[in-house]
């Protein structure tokens, strides 16, 4: 994925995180216009990192990622301050139109 996004004319990766802690720790000296999340992470889920996102960066774009696909994650993720949710079978390309 990183790859593919930092081929494009228009995105470049600018912060990798292992863990929510961990990119809230680099977003503070480097914040980027669009956060892909991935619901399942260490130490913090998506949608509590999304939260503290939204709390400190109104104005970055909040993409979570995840396997789940039921109507039910999706409005929590979005009540949580995510922009988009975007399903991990989904096609590249479809990534990469909603970032």
């Amino acid at each position: 994925l990183i790859a593919m996004l930092n081929g494009t004319d228009n995105c470049k990766v600018s912060i990798e995180a292992e863990s929510g802690v961990e990119l809230l720790l680099k977003m503070k000296g480097n914040v980027p216009d669009v956060v892909l999340l991935d619901y399942r992470m260490p130490e913090m889920n998506g949608i509590d990192v999304a939260k503290k996102i939204r709390e400190k960066y109104d104005s970055v774009k909040i993409l979570l990622l995840s396997y789940f696909d039921n109507q039910e994650f999706v409005v929590r993720a979005v009540e949580c301050g995510a922009n988009g949710y975007l399903s991990k079978d989904d096609e590249p390309e479809e990534i990469l139109q909603a970032i």
